[in-house]
């Protein structure tokens, strides 16, 4: 059940969903270990792959409407889906990569592809390493932070911790993207 879910997430997350799946995976440390939530985090990065798909057949069919449905999304503006383009004309990969970790959605990028002229192939191919990358680096942050929380607090102490980390983590990430 937590692999299917993880895929799903995964998908929903590269296409208009806005919650990171690493909120689901960090959960399911606390919950199931770290173990299955590695294999949670390889079924997200899967999922992503036709969520990419999809992302980008939307924007060859119509890049201007997805550019305006991600541009309400929360923390998504036009100016951030200008810039993800931009990034692509360079070393792409890394563009995506980097992404990740400050904040520019997949799914901005996955705009993006298409009209960038990056081969489709090549971006579902590098979808799940880009995608593993955070899963994996914010997995295995939260399984040490949970191994050593749980040597002074129980489950579900340590649930309403990760609880409130992300409610704080959306709360401030959110409110730098008026819109």
């Amino acid at each position: 059940m937590p692999i299917a879910a993880a895929f799903i997430w995964g998908f929903a997350e590269a296409t208009l969903f806005f919650i990171v799946a690493d909120v689901f995976l960090s959960f399911l440390i606390v919950w199931r270990g770290w173990r299955v939530a590695l294999v949670a985090a390889l079924a997200a990065a899967f999922g992503a792959v036709p969520g990419g798909a999809l992302m980008l057949a939307w924007s060859a069919y119509d890049p201007a409407g997805l550019v305006a449905v991600l541009a309400r999304l929360p923390a998504i503006d036009a100016a951030m889906i200008e810039r993800a383009g931009e990034a692509l004309a360079g070393d792409w990969f890394s563009a995506i990569l980097a992404g990740g970790f400050s904040g520019v959605p997949y799914k901005v990028f996955a705009a993006q592809v298409w009209p960038a002229g990056i081969s489709t192939l090549a971006f579902l191919a590098a979808t799940v390493p880009l995608r593993l990358a955070r899963y994996l680096t914010v997995t295995a942050c939260v399984a040490g932070i949970d191994f050593v929380l749980g040597k002074w607090f129980g489950r579900a102490v340590r649930i309403t911790i990760l609880c409130s980390v992300w409610i704080l983590f959306y709360a401030i990430f959110w409110s730098t993207f008026p819109q």
